[in-house]
């Protein structure tokens, strides 16, 4: 008994220290005694022998098989690690964010709390916090991304913001600037939109297409190069380059642009250097007689013969050539009518309508765009000129005729504009910012207002202050009651239909 007594106490710390019992043996730790390995390897050879049936010592009273081992040491591995985790201190949580109160997340459904940040760019965006949605992800919690939205003017503006910044990286308008490629009479052209002197979409447009037949007449295709590949190329896109330079480009001169680009393109390789240039300058002289001196001329017929009566007060705005020649014909006509000449403080384009009308004999009244509102009840039907009619029926031209427009559709006087398919476009803009062209600050803050008192006075001194002068202005579709153009009268949004109508028939021969 004694002997049992001094054994047992062995194999109890054996037992413990092998962590799985198996045929292969491991190394004792280190400072176990010799006497101790003796034991150790006796009380392995009875679990490699496996179905010996030679008794074994975990047989013995006060000894434990080798299955009430195993099941021990797990009992033990599973009592340590309860009491690591229950010793160990829990781990902070991380602070969650205060939510807003119920009743104003329901009042303003998924928003929440407004926030606003300033940006570099000096522009002020207002962020909504959206609640955060958690849902259980492998026992823990996941955030809903804040969501962002700006609000629609900061979004124009930092739209218009790099736009104006996109062009200041292009080369700045002057002779001495331009290209050595590009033809003089573009040269010219480019000068007269720079000053001013060529100012309406139409004569820009007209401009243009002259003196491309200079150009034409005048180019001389490289050796072993066809026109229709190399006239299109660089030396097309450098005369285009200096006239965007000069001023931003019309809805009138983009289209002519691309129908001439598809007309030298469509010209056969076969054909000799002097029998292309002359049908190129053929389909020029096409194109000025139908799409620009037919139209206006059917324009002015229709809106003298049907628009304008006796005893009429007619509205226009500014300067418009084709509404100008239908006063000029219906005045010739025999039609008695008063005219007003509302003018934009721009370019002060009215003054020369007034001493055309003038000139002819037809009485005409001249007052600021800022007395249209005071003066429209004696007005029977306003008469507006075009830049361009936009995809979704709305109207961009001068500064000024959005005013004019929604002023008459008030007082329930119709507006008739007078537009040729040249000008018609595929694209629309939502609030006239993006794509506008910047006119002269003195025309909202002259000098003598902002030195003596004015409403402006030091805003120059001012680093974060600037003013922006737009040219042009969207007018929404439903102030237009009419939209007359050379293939008739038409609802506005129907310009769609005719940009169709346009693109599917043959090219003009």
């Amino acid at each position: 008994m004694p002997r049992e007594n001094n054994r047992s106490p062995a194999a109890d710390t054996i037992a413990e220290a092998v962590p799985k019992i198996s045929a292969v043996a491991t190394a004792p730790p280190a400072g176990s005694s010799g006497a101790r390995k003796k034991v150790s390897e006796k009380n392995l050879a009875p679990s490699a022998s496996g179905s010996a049936k030679s008794p074994s010592p975990a047989s013995e009273p006060g000894k434990l098989s080798a299955k009430e081992l195993k099941e021990k040491k797990k009992r033990e591995k599973a009592e340590r690690r309860q009491q690591a985790k229950s010793d160990t201190p829990a781990t902070p949580q991380r602070p969650q964010k205060l939510q807003p109160p119920k009743k104003e997340a329901q009042g303003k459904g998924k928003k929440g709390v407004q926030s606003t940040a300033v940006h570099d760019s000096g522009i002020v965006k207002t962020i909504y916090s959206q609640q955060p949605s958690k849902a259980p992800a492998g026992g823990r919690e996941q955030e809903a991304i804040i969501g962002t939205r700006d609000k629609d003017l900061p979004s124009l503006m930092k739209e218009l913001e790099i736009e104006q910044h996109e062009k200041k990286k292009k080369p700045v308008f002057g002779i001495n600037n331009a290209h050595p490629d590009v033809h003089p009479a573009i040269l010219t052209l480019g000068v007269q939109m720079n000053q001013f002197l060529v100012v309406g979409s139409s004569a820009r447009c007209l401009g243009f297409m002259l003196a491309m037949k200079r150009l034409i007449n005048d180019y001389e295709c490289p050796a072993g190069a066809t026109i229709s590949r190399h006239l299109p190329g660089h030396y097309f896109s450098r005369q285009i380059d200096y006239l965007i330079s000069a001023r931003p480009m019309s809805t009138a001169l983009g289209n002519s642009i691309r129908w001439l680009k598809t007309e030298i393109a469509a010209i056969s390789p076969e054909l000799s250097e002097e029998a292309a240039k002359k049908l190129l300058c053929e389909k020029i002289d096409v194109f000025i007689r139908e799409r620009l001196t037919a139209a206006t001329e059917v324009i002015v017929n229709t809106t003298a013969g049907r628009y304008i009566n006796n005893g009429d007060t007619i509205l226009i705005y500014s300067k418009s050539s084709v509404i100008e020649r239908s006063l000029l014909e219906a005045h010739t006509r025999g039609k008695r009518f008063k005219v007003i000449v509302a003018d934009s403080s721009h370019l002060f384009e009215g003054k020369n309508s007034l001493a055309t009308l003038v000139a002819a004999g037809i009485e005409v009244q001249y007052m600021k765009m800022v007395l249209v509102e005071q003066n429209m009840a004696s007005v029977t039907r306003v008469l507006l000129g075009a830049h361009s009619l936009q995809a979704n029926g709305s109207l961009y031209s001068r500064a000024g005729c959005s005013m004019i427009a929604r002023s008459a559709s008030k007082n329930g006087i119709p507006v008739i504009v007078c537009c040729e398919s040249i000008k018609f476009s595929e694209k629309f803009t939502s609030g006239g910012i993006i794509g506008n062209e910047f006119g002269d600050t003195d025309v909202i803050a002259p000098d003598n207002n902002c030195n003596d008192g004015g409403v402006f006075e030091g805003w120059r001194n001012q680093p974060t202050t600037s003013l922006s002068s737009f040219m042009f202005d969207t007018t929404p579709a439903k102030y237009i009651k009419a939209v007359i153009s050379e293939h008739g009268t038409l609802g506005p949004t129907n310009c769609p239909n005719v940009l169709r109508a346009n693109s599917s028939s043959a090219p003009l021969r």
